[in-house]
């Protein structure tokens, strides 16, 4: 999973939709959110009513850019189908010469032909979660009969660079493959992969904020992993690769706003959506103690103002 709050902060406000809650086809064992193994029972997609209300609402306040992130679970079990609808209902209530950025998170199973031409027409910004090659990928992200993933993220990833889809490759740092640096960037250069960025992996159950959250990888384990990566990555000066860390630690230097909300100085404003319309004010706090409305029953406008006072302290 990514946690996308990290990566659409361009915009005033940054809005992700868990669009079909925690479904997900995989059952990778640090999932920090989707609890369903890999075999979801039942699939519930965002309500015409909820989903036709909030992009209504949204596009009111859109001041020319509107950014929309679309994670799970595994968001394409919403079906194509429901993206469609999507644009279409941006289409329709977006005031003239709005800027209308989509992006969205999938770990790259389920991608086709079809969804690549889509994502190529619509210009989507898709994440693909994949851990490196498949020695490494296999041993955490499997699917709910225990198979690896690898091959069918490679596949959707074929698809993508077959329609010039613009996309991203996630990697979630644990003991598989923190000290596989090098291993890592020389996959990611023979596959011509030329955005990458890296998370720390932690042992933490968002539904459960009893339970503090432990990362599973030391401190020291990752600043040496950076060091690698950054020498492979600097190519004594004439780097060709996106990393993500590197580029918002640039951006700082340069006195400009990181995208990562863990560069910033404060939390950036954002609201976090359920499948159901519920808000929360960030994926790592989704719990009722951090409730602030249902945006079928609220309007998003309260809701924003609810997030501007709890950010007020």
């Amino acid at each position: 999973m990514n946690n996308y709050c990290e990566t659409n902060i361009t915009s005033p406000l940054a809005v992700m939709w868990k669009t079909v809650s925690e479904a997900c086809n995989l059952a990778c064992d640090y999932c920090y959110y989707s609890r369903c193994n890999g075999r979801p029972e039942k699939i519930e997609v965002i309500s015409d009513e909820v989903l036709e209300k909030f992009i209504k609402e949204y596009m009111e306040m859109s001041n020319g850019y509107t950014s929309f992130a679309w994670q799970g679970g595994e968001p394409l079990l919403a079906g194509l189908d429901f993206f469609e609808k999507v644009v279409f209902l941006q289409a329709k209530y977006a005031p003239q010469n709005t800027i209308i950025s989509n992006a969205i998170q999938t770990n790259g199973t389920l991608i086709n032909q079809k969804w690549a031409k889509f994502f190529e027409k619509y210009n989507f910004l898709v994440g693909v979660s994949l851990d490196g090659p498949e020695s490494i990928n296999d041993a955490r992200r499997l699917t709910g009969s225990g198979a690896g993933s690898f091959k069918s993220i490679m596949n959707g990833i074929g698809y993508l660079k077959a329609e010039n889809v613009d996309f991203n490759i996630l990697t979630v740092l644990h003991e598989n493959n923190i000290n596989k640096a090098q291993e890592l960037m020389e996959f990611y250069h023979k596959e011509k992969v030329n955005f990458v960025q890296f998370i720390p992996c932690m042992d933490f159950n968002s539904q459960d904020i009893n339970k503090p959250g432990r990362f599973l990888i030391t401190p020291k384990e990752y600043g040496n992993f950076l060091c690698e990566v950054f020498d492979f990555w600097y190519q004594n000066g004439y780097p060709e690769t996106s990393i993500r860390f590197f580029d918002n630690m640039l951006a700082v230097y340069l006195h400009e706003e990181a995208q990562l909300c863990t560069h910033r100085k404060t939390c950036p404003k954002s609201i976090v959506f359920e499948q159901n319309g519920d808000a929360y004010p960030c994926d790592f706090y989704i719990h009722e103690d951090h409730f602030l409305g249902n945006i079928y029953s609220s309007s998003l406008q309260s809701i924003i103002t609810l997030i501007q006072y709890m950010m007020s302290f």
